[in-house]
């Protein structure tokens, strides 16, 4: 029986967006953009700095969002997120190499920047982001979370994830989202 809540997690330029749509669209079942979520909150701020207060305001609303009978849900994230990962029917963990995603992150950029609706802007964040994302797939971050409660190290993220370990599975590489849900019989993990 194919699941009817998915959460997407894994590192940046790991492939989470485009899991969340491909599967969101095998499903028939709507995509939550955990970005796009806490971008929207922190816009509605009056100080737009106030991490704590933003994550207040996206616990609420996950929560609800959480509760729906089918949904994807895709991002980093951890802490907040908690209720998409209880609520999960299967947990797909991109987990892809840093060559992989540093050439992603990279892509992603450039064309966002080329096509004006790059939501970092400038080269100086792309360079931040990009050190600091090859830190996080070496595990040379400080371990924990960082204030709007992304893993500062794939460790981090692949601990977090043991106690969901019979409905994890790993995805390594550009599987589809059919040989995903293959996997998926109860009390079954694995890799695609």
């Amino acid at each position: 029986m194919a699941p009817r809540r998915v959460h997407i997690t894994g590192g940046p330029g790991s492939g989470k967006t485009t899991m969340g749509g491909r599967l969101s669209a095998m499903l028939g079942a709507p995509v939550n953009d955990l970005d796009g979520l806490v971008l929207a909150t922190v816009a509605r701020l009056p100080q737009p700095d106030d991490a704590a207060r933003c994550l207040d305001l996206v616990a609420e609303e996950v929560s609800a969002l959480a509760a729906a009978d089918a949904w994807v849900s895709e991002g980093g994230y951890l802490g907040w997120t908690q209720p998409f990962l209880e609520r999960a029917d299967l947990i797909v963990w991109m987990g892809v190499p840093w060559r992989v995603a540093s050439r992603r992150i990279l892509l992603r950029h450039v064309r966002a920047e080329l096509a004006r609706d790059n939501r970092f802007p400038g080269w100086g964040n792309l360079f931040r982001f990009w050190l600091w994302s090859a830190r996080y797939y070496h595990n040379r971050n400080q371990p924990g979370l960082n204030d709007y409660g992304t893993p500062n190290t794939i460790a981090t993220l692949g601990e977090a994830l043991m106690q969901f370990e019979d409905r994890v599975v790993r995805c390594e590489s550009r599987a589809n989202p059919e040989t995903i849900i293959e996997l998926v019989e109860p009390g079954r993990a694995g890799t695609a």
